[in-house]
């Protein structure tokens, strides 16, 4: 690993015969990566190669729901699952409005919204905009309150 410029060496390592990149570079990281390992008896070599993907998200195989039913007073999550490398950011809207932090609405750290307890006041047409640095995109879906 003396071979590697100095930017790199806080990024890459070898723990326990174990390769970690991390912050892969989409650039500088994908090849051809090669292992050997040996003893007093043999060599052996083993290779890998790595593709860095990365692309804007996309809901284009996993939109939001069009239509999510749930029971006044009951629990929902409503699941923003776009394809997205780097990962994405997530952001929430209600019938265009920006959803804050805290109260009975809460995004996940993967951007589902859960809401519990449910009301009325939470029936609307929910927005999840993805974002990473490659861009961003929408997906919208309803949310329909069920009475008692």
């Amino acid at each position: 690993m003396g071979d590697l410029e100095p930017e790199d060496r806080d990024r890459i390592r070898i723990q326990d015969n174990v390769l970690s990149i991390s912050y892969l570079n989409d650039e500088r990281d994908p090849g051809m990566y090669q292992c050997r390992a040996s003893n007093t008896l043999k060599t052996k070599y083993s290779s890998a190669q790595l593709k860095v993907l990365a692309f804007k998200p996309s809901f284009k195989k996993h939109p939001l729901e069009f239509e999510t039913y749930a029971q006044d007073g009951g629990n929902v999550t409503i699941k923003c699952n776009p394809e997205a490398a780097p990962r994405a950011k997530f952001v929430w809207k209600k019938d265009g409005n920006l959803i804050g932090a805290g109260g009975h609405r809460r995004v996940s750290e993967g951007g589902n919204l859960f809401i519990s307890p449910i009301s009325r006041d939470d029936e609307g047409l929910y927005t999840c905009t993805a974002t990473n640095e490659l861009g961003m995109d929408e997906s919208k879906g309803r949310l329909i309150v069920l009475r008692e």
